[in-house]
């Protein structure tokens, strides 16, 4: 009979440690949710305040375009970057931005030639038109993609155009249709260079 006594007092314990396991686990699984929930609450709210200080510097500046000066990768990496346009006319006009690759230097410092290149660093951006008045800005990001086979100093060219709002489809969207000429009611706003570095 005591056996039984003491197996039972064994098997209430053992129900008891579970118990109060599974109640730590919930309120740390609770608390674990609050604080990411919290902390992507505040990225959201730093990126939205990085955004307009970088749009306001632009508008004060009286310059077009704010684009990094260079961009680090990793061969089969990833980065994403800031870039902003100011609309600094008089009317209400739309912008759009088209990203190409310009010239690779090898490790060495030495121009590569050929298309190949191209491929090895590639924008995850789609050139999209958006409405701004006279002193708006906007602020977008643009993902950059290295291959593996990625290595050396990429230079690429942002090239900001404006469209008439009464003229759509009238600008580039791809490299292809930027390097053509430009259709009537479309003109070039203004561009930059920039360096990607694949390490």
């Amino acid at each position: 009979m005591m056996h039984k006594k003491g197996s039972l007092n064994l098997s209430i314990q053992a129900i008891v440690i579970i118990v109060i396991a599974m109640s730590v686990m919930g309120l740390s699984l609770t608390f674990v949710d609050d604080l990411f929930s919290g902390a992507s609450d505040t990225f959201a709210k730093l990126d939205a305040e990085t955004r307009e200080k970088i749009v306001g510097q632009l508008r004060d500046s009286g310059k077009k375009i704010a684009a990094p000066k260079e961009v680090t990768l990793k061969k089969g990496g990833e980065a994403t970057e800031l870039f902003a346009i100011s609309n600094t006319g008089e009317i209400t006009s739309e912008f759009g931005m088209v990203l190409t690759p310009v010239k690779k230097q090898d490790i060495r410092g030495e121009e590569v030639t050929g298309e190949k290149w191209k491929k090895e660093v590639k924008s995850l951006y789609l050139t999209e038109y958006n409405e701004l008045g006279p002193t708006d800005g906007d602020a977008v990001d643009v993902k950059f993609r290295a291959a593996k086979s990625a290595g050396g100093t990429y230079i690429f060219k942002a090239t900001v155009f404006e469209q008439d709002p009464e003229s759509p489809g009238s600008c580039p969207t791809s490299e292809a249709e930027a390097a053509a000429k430009l259709k009537e009611g479309c003109t070039k706003f203004t561009s930059k260079s920039f360096f990607i570095k694949v390490q």
